[in-house]
């Protein structure tokens, strides 16, 4: 039977008692020189991959104004560039002619009115969703120093949104007819007291009603979303007969016999404050 061998840790035990005491103090030195020359390079490459970090985030940090100008710029011209597009390509609508066919008095002297426009279409594309606004207020025009403002309400009231409905104006088309009625008189002035002021002609005693009326078509393009306007302001001046104008202001006008002028008794006059809005 083979002798059993001896464990390895008492082959150590009996080697290292043998070693000299200062061989075991300059192999600890050693080891421990080692173990600190280890962590010294770890930490020299912690330090200098947290070097290279920084100095990389740095020149991020130098760069990015450089592509955020360079960014801003590109969507600037790509901006400029699809405008300049809309700008050629686009409908553009011109109010060429108005008329009122009539005004019509009903027994409250509540009174309404025909419009009747031409418009051009000078533009590459067709004009959709062509919508004609229109207001009137009784009253002189010159004393009146809402009326740009009024224009400006008329013309986009239907901003947010935009015409929804509408006839298209094709391109290039020339005196496209418009038309609304009826369209409602809002006075600044009642009728009554606009004809007890009004301008009576010595000779017929027909009396001169002044009033202004607003005109503003809207339209969209079908290259883009927005809402385009076109639109003039004029003076109107209506005539009222002498019989008429007291039956109005009486209010002996029966309901069956509204009072109606015709375009030969309607004057209208581009106002001087602002026309041919066109955006």
């Amino acid at each position: 039977m083979k002798p059993l061998k001896r464990p390895l840790s008492a082959k150590w035990v009996r080697f290292l008692s043998t070693v000299h005491p200062h061989t075991l103090t300059v192999v600890g030195l050693a080891i421990n020189v080692l173990l600190l020359f280890v962590t010294t390079a770890l930490a020299l490459g912690a330090f200098l991959q947290w070097v290279a970090v920084r100095n990389t985030l740095v020149e991020i940090q130098k760069q990015t104004p450089a592509v955020l100008q360079s960014g801003k710029a590109a969507l600037t011209s790509a901006k400029t560039a699809q405008a300049a597009l809309e700008v050629s390509q686009r409908p553009w609508l011109v109010i060429t002619g108005t008329k009122i066919p009539s005004v019509g008095v009903n027994s409250l002297a509540f009174m309404s009115y025909d419009l009747d426009l031409q418009v051009d279409n000078t533009g590459l594309t067709p004009a959709t969703n062509t919508a004609l606004l229109t207001d009137m207020f009784l009253g002189s025009p010159h004393v009146s120093l809402s009326i740009p403002e009024e224009m400006a309400k008329t013309c986009h009231k239907l901003d947010k949104v935009g015409p929804l409905s509408g006839i298209m104006v094709p391109p290039q088309k020339k005196q496209f007819a418009l038309s609304r009625q009826p369209n409602f008189v809002t006075s600044y002035t009642p009728l009554r007291s606009a004809l007890k002021t009004a301008h009576i002609d010595p000779q017929t005693g027909n009396r001169q009603v002044s009033a202004t009326l607003v005109t503003c078509v809207l339209y969209r393009s079908p290259i883009s979303n927005d809402v385009h306007h076109t639109a003039q302001i004029f003076d109107v001046i209506m005539i009222f007969s002498e019989s008429e104008a007291s039956r109005i202001q009486s209010g002996r006008m029966a309901a069956n016999e509204p009072i109606l002028l015709r375009y030969s008794r309607i004057s209208l006059f581009k106002n001087p404050v602002i026309n041919d809005l066109v955006d």
